[in-house]
């Protein structure tokens, strides 16, 4: 009797720690489900004072009409990597032949699932940087970073520096192993 009374012990102990596995697996998959996919900019808010990138002699905060761009332009990648694609402008050439170039930086991650007092938590690793990074719902992400912006050419370029608030909202989504 003993020896079943241990036996039957020992199978439930089994079947519990099973079940917290696919438990948490479960949990960790949904939290990565609110996550993977292929994104577009939809916006890009400059919290500075107000820029003219775009030469139209109107200077505003969006971001992204001043780089003349679609929010289809800069594509953000949500899946083992994250891969997200910002405006930004550089300088090109040297003295007086050095002029403002629009381009897309790519920003490189990796994320996991962290689960704490049984709630999945997603954590992004820039590599070191560190964003403002928000899943707002469901397909829908933003994050802050400074960004320097370039205007004019040859001696006279103006700089300035401010925080953009970016969103990027998905288009097309993943599901896991794709």
């Amino acid at each position: 009797i003993m020896k079943k009374i241990l036996y039957m012990g020992l199978c439930a102990c089994c079947m519990f720690s099973c079940s917290e596995d696919i438990w948490i697996e479960d949990l960790t998959e949904m939290e990565k489900d609110k996550i993977r996919g292929r994104y577009e900019l939809v916006s890009a808010v400059w919290e500075g004072d107000p820029i003219d990138l775009n030469d139209d002699g109107v200077a505003t905060n969006d971001y992204l009409e001043e780089f003349g761009g679609y929010g289809a332009d800069y594509q953000a990648t949500f899946q083992g990597d994250v891969s997200i694609g910002v405006p930004y402008t550089w300088l090109h050439g040297h003295g007086e032949w050095r002029y403002v170039e629009k381009s897309t930086e790519y920003l490189r991650a990796r994320y996991e699932v962290l689960i704490q007092n049984d709630r999945a938590v997603l954590e992004f690793d820039f590599r070191g940087e560190l964003y403002d990074f928000t899943l707002i719902e469901n397909g829908l992400v933003s994050f802050r970073k400074d960004m320097t912006v370039h205007k004019g050419s040859g001696e006279d370029i103006a700089e300035s520096t401010a925080p953009v608030l970016f969103t990027y909202k998905r288009y097309k989504y993943w599901r896991k192993n794709i």
